[in-house]
């Protein structure tokens, strides 16, 4: 199957793109031609610069790709989609692209194919179609190829258009293949959503890794995707221009104990999520972490962090349910979140 003509700008060089050979073209029509000799190069140089400002030329989005959703999509419910691809040999080179209008975390093979988090950027929670391209070669190492994204919605929006995924690329022999989304992704609800405080709302017992694997995940509690041709308010034209990245990790200063509240001081005030390490904690315990609530699964050590949201924090206040104790705190960590600003022809990955 041939490439999808809107992944060519970015698997494709600028200099795979724009050739011209004068001495192909026959004398009578070599006038015509020079005029586009000229053109061709401005051009170029436009759509790096349209690159570098974080937009991306994607024609025929609306036709060789379906938006996937899950069944009945609502404001606040995360949802995991897969899809599993099987190659006679393991491919020499894959990109991905993923369109949303939320957030979307992507996995191959188990592991994440982001250096970082929250994506795709977007500097407000408009709930606008945005993609991100990413570079999976590194991460498949067989010929069979697993597609695992983590998706969260904006601003308590409800989408029928969840996410929109292409995976292209080329096999040992130089063959091209491209995958665009289609009815046959799988999905269900992931153990988390958003809450009404400006947080999530985790669910430790439920949140094992192996849905993002090869083997280890339950087809039966799978569903099919509902797929839906895009529209045109729904075509993917913004490439994301930023990145939201972890830029510092750091205890905390000092805590105060309050009847059964902890709360923590982190001498500075920070952007991002507060990570919480229990030991021994009971099963099905509710611990509050600020705007957040994590329901314990009560392995000996187990972690509790937001995934999507992001809050401003300088103290912390914990507190849990009759079954919650201090002493399960056994470390807690402030995350600092900070903007790279992204550019150029590189994938985003």
């Amino acid at each position: 199957m041939a490439p999808s003509s809107f992944l060519t700008p970015i698997i494709y060089p600028p200099s795979h793109i724009y050739h011209i050979y004068p001495h192909h073209i026959p004398m009578t029509y070599r006038h015509k031609v020079a005029p586009m000799a000229i053109l061709l190069p401005l051009l170029f140089l436009l759509s790096l610069t349209a690159y570098a400002d974080g937009f991306a030329f994607i024609p025929n989005w609306g036709t060789d790709g379906l938006w996937l959703s899950a069944p009945s999509p609502d404001s606040t419910s995360q949802v995991w989609f897969r899809r599993q691809y099987h190659f006679s040999q393991r491919p020499a080179n894959a990109h991905v692209i993923i369109a949303t209008t939320g957030y979307a975390e992507l996995y191959v093979n188990g592991r994440n194919a982001s250096r970082h988090v929250l994506t795709p950027y977007r500097s407000n929670d408009d709930g606008q179609p945005i993609s991100a391209t990413y570079d999976v070669t590194r991460l498949i190492n067989s010929d069979t190829v697993t597609l695992a994204i983590w998706y969260c919605p904006t601003a308590h929006s409800v989408d029928r258009q969840q996410i929109a995924v292409a995976f292209s690329g080329h096999m040992p022999d130089g063959t091209a293949f491209s995958f665009p989304s289609d009815n046959t992704w799988l999905c269900r609800l992931a153990p988390a959503s958003l809450n009404g405080h400006g947080g999530e709302t985790i669910d430790g017992r439920q949140n094992r890794t192996t849905w993002k694997y090869h083997n280890g995940w339950s087809p039966a509690l799978w569903t099919a995707c509902c797929a839906t041709a895009p529209n045109i308010s729904s075509t993917p034209w913004r490439q994301q221009c930023a990145a939201y990245t972890v830029n510092k990790i750091s205890s905390y200063n000092y805590f105060d104990l309050q009847g059964d509240t902890i709360v923590y001081d982190f001498d500075k005030g920070f952007v991002g999520w507060v990570r919480v390490t229990f030991r021994d904690a009971v099963r099905g315990t509710h611990v509050w972490i600020g705007n957040d609530e994590y329901i314990c699964n009560g392995t000996t050590d187990e972690q509790a962090c937001a995934k999507f949201t992001l809050t401003s924090n300088r103290k912390v206040m914990v507190h849990g349910d009759r079954r919650f104790r201090p002493e399960h705190i056994v470390n807690i960590e402030a995350i600092n979140i900070s903007i790279k600003q992204l550019g150029g022809w590189q994938p985003f990955y």
